[in-house]
């Protein structure tokens, strides 16, 4: 983690964690040869507690002559900004912080005070969320220019070691509010397994981070060992806008590895895997074996299109068209006849998670079907998810949309549906629709389709609501 002549930069909050690594720091900095500084973030959030608790940390660093940088920003209007939870945006705000402190600086390490039960229910969280194996170990000792040095002891003996040093620290009162999910874990579930399933509930998730995460780095390199073979960008970002890649990969290797090489080459030419998820890795692995010319679209402007030697993914191009060119200028592009234009571009519907578009958020979440009675509500909608075969989209209305009406599968062109609901003209192209390809899954304020219905054989539901977004706020639509 750290060698001699090393600089670091501390996250202090003023807390009990960051408190005990702050003394530790202080303990180690002349035995092991380096030199630290620290910096508090109040986050406009707690007011006068965050005032007090910005004025322990500065004396703290003064009384031990620890050089101290205080950042003031409003994570509120940041998460209003980004479209975030607070959580995510203190989070994004923290990161930016350090990093930016550690540029300046020219400090080599960032010192975060995460410690065993943050492993434990970061990896609760992250399952319940809905994760892959590099979601189980997302907390490592180091990473990058992070380090976690009190990753390895419990909150238990981080109390032990203040308590008997007489070390005072301040609390952070929103650590007990518990409709911030994780505090929900922290101070709720976790204390529930410790009780009556197994006492060393936190040291078993934690042990398990630790197997992940040497899994992972496994997977990790057979995945670039993939990408190296069977793909035309072996190396880094893809400059060309868009990867090809072999057949040979679908038929000599693994089907983990078939689907973590996938999303790979998707990122390089997203340049990014943030919404890239297992519906759209499972939409191009559909595209083996199909006939050529067959293509379909994905996240970032991307489609996968089916080639004579195996399956391209590339930006596209069609949907690039330069500002005032005259395809932009058709009526098909800019009219309310149900043409795609830039701001009709799908968003796909994160499962599970949160999207937001047209000033509505969707929030979808699975579960297993228990046979129980579905409810009748306007604002929220489920559906049977094994029985849904593409990828959810939102979007506005376009040619050709339809909608099945009844469990026979009958269909409706959707422009018809508008006019016996009688929608208003000037409302049609402001409807956000949940759909798969042409299909209307869901026209909230208007009906759901009948083909995706939950019924006494479904296995798992999707459950999406929706929330009218006010000021960056979430409510209810009037």
């Amino acid at each position: 983690m750290i060698v001699p002549g090393d600089r670091l930069i501390l996250g202090l909050s003023g807390g009990r964690d960051s408190v005990c690594l702050f003394h530790l720091l202080l303990a180690l900095r002349r035995e092991m040869e380096f030199s630290f500084s620290a910096v508090h973030i109040n986050h406009g959030i707690r007011g006068e507690e965050a005032l007090r608790d910005e004025r322990f940390a500065e004396g703290l660093c003064r009384e031990h002559g620890v050089p101290l940088r205080i950042v003031r920003a409003s994570v509120p209007e940041l998460a209003a900004e980004k479209n975030l939870s607070l959580e995510e945006a203190g989070r994004l705000l923290r990161r930016r912080v350090l990093e930016e402190e550690c540029a300046l600086t020219g400090a080599q390490k960032i010192a975060l005070a995460h410690h065993r039960n943050d492993v434990a229910e970061t990896v609760l969280f992250n399952i319940a969320r809905g994760s892959g194996i590099g979601g189980l170990s997302s907390l490592r000792p180091v990473r990058g220019l992070y380090i976690r040095p009190l990753l390895g002891v419990t909150r238990d003996e981080i109390d032990r070691f203040l308590s008997e040093n007489g070390y005072d620290f301040v609390e952070d009162s929103s650590n007990r509010d518990v409709s911030y999910a994780r505090n929900r874990i922290r101070n709720d579930i976790l204390p529930l397994f410790a009780q009556f399933v197994n006492e060393r509930t936190v040291d078993h998730l934690a042990a398990l981070s630790e197997i992940s995460a040497r899994t992972a780095d496994f997977l990790t390199a057979e995945t670039l060992r993939c990408i190296s073979l069977y793909t035309s960008c072996p190396v880094g970002a893809c400059s060309s806008g868009n990867v090809l890649i072999s057949d040979a990969l679908f038929e000599r290797e693994a089907e983990i590895l078939r689907e973590l090489a996938v999303r790979e080459a998707a990122g390089r030419v997203a340049g990014s895997l943030a919404d890239i998820d297992r519906r759209h890795v499972a939409a191009i692995l559909g595209l083996y074996g199909r006939g050529i010319g067959k293509r379909i679209c994905l996240p970032y402007n991307m489609e996968a299109v089916r080639a004579e030697q195996g399956i391209l993914i590339r930006k596209n191009a069609e949907n690039e068209k330069p500002a005032g060119s005259p395809a932009e200028q058709s009526p098909k592009k800019t009219g309310g006849t149900g043409g795609r234009s830039e701001k009709n571009a799908p968003v796909p519907l994160k499962v599970p998670g949160v999207t937001a578009d047209r000033g509505i958020c969707f929030h979808c979440t699975l579960a297993p079907n228990h046979g129980d009675p579905i409810p009748q509500n306007m604002y929220t909608k489920w559906f049977d998810y094994d029985k849904i075969k593409g990828i959810l989209e939102i979007r506005g209305r376009e040619k050709g949309d339809y909608i099945v009406i009844n469990p026979s599968g009958n269909r409706k062109r959707f422009s018809d549906l508008l006019i016996d609901r009688k929608v208003p003209r000037d409302r049609r192209d402001e409807i956000p629709l949940v759909c798969v390809g042409s299909e209307v899954l869901w026209a909230p304020g208007i009906r759901s389709g009948e083909s995706c219905r939950v019924d006494h054989e479904t296995k798992t539901i999707l459950k999406i609501s929706i929330e009218e977004m006010k000021d960056g706020i979430s409510q209810l639509p009037n």
